[in-house]
């Protein structure tokens, strides 16, 4: 597949490369707050966030929906946050630190993503993965990310998502 560039079809010009990968900056219970109620409430770990407010504490990693690039070897991935339980988070920390893989954790997608039914709360999977983010796995439901996720996409999709990805204003939250 060719990766080094495209005509965007939104703005008419030509990027360098096609990306396929997009993140996530916060879970969005964390990106909805305050710059003074984050610094107050949220720890940050690297790809792990606490956040402990009004006695109620809530764990987040970041993991990668990937979906397979039909007729191709690629794959295109969403970094999303997904929320643990106490004990999957004390695990999957557990498991980083050593480098290894620690299972599966049941999580709930913790992120919405524009161009989709509302993906907050989708049922998820959890795979820790030694030396890179773990991969979510969603719940095989009839939402279309997925769907996209088990039938893979293509590369026209591909495109679509990137060119609304790259052409709309920043949130961190997405």
């Amino acid at each position: 597949m060719a990766k080094t560039g495209f005509q965007c079809a939104s703005c008419g010009k030509w990027h360098d490369e096609l990306p396929l990968y997009f993140a996530c900056d916060e879970p969005l219970y964390v990106a909805e707050l305050s710059e003074t109620d984050r610094a107050k409430y949220v720890t940050t770990l690297g790809d792990f966030r606490e956040l402990v407010r009004d006695g109620t504490r809530n764990y987040f990693v970041l993991g990668v929906v990937e979906i397979p690039i039909l007729g191709t070897n690629d794959t295109f991935g969403y970094g999303l946050w997904t929320s643990l339980s106490h004990e999957s988070y004390v695990a999957a920390r557990a498991a980083l630190a050593k480098q290894a893989p620690a299972g599966s954790f049941f999580g709930w997608v913790s992120n919405r993503l524009d161009g989709y039914p509302d993906t907050i709360n989708l049922r998820s999977r959890v795979h820790m993965r030694a030396n890179t983010r773990p991969w979510i796995e969603l719940e095989p439901t009839d939402h279309p990310l997925a769907v996209e996720q088990r039938n893979g996409i293509t590369l026209e999709r591909v495109h679509e998502i990137v060119q609304h990805a790259l052409h709309r204003p920043p949130d961190p939250a997405r």
